[in-house]
């Protein structure tokens, strides 16, 4: 299933799945540590932010 997070001005903010089966929303965006989403998995070197968890890219 398809989800949509809506912020409550009515901008969606975020497009993901739920896997009907554990009941979990993935949401495929890459943000940096600023809250700027990324277009697509980041290749430089940094910390960024995927599916509620922090990534470390290295070199």
């Amino acid at each position: 299933i398809t989800v949509k997070l809506v912020s409550s001005g009515g901008v969606v903010t975020s497009v993901g799945t739920l896997d009907m089966e554990t009941g979990e929303v993935t949401v495929d965006i890459w943000y940096d540590m600023s809250g700027r989403p990324q277009d697509g998995e980041p290749t430089a070197p940094g910390l960024y932010i995927h599916n509620g968890k922090t990534i470390m890219i290295k070199k």
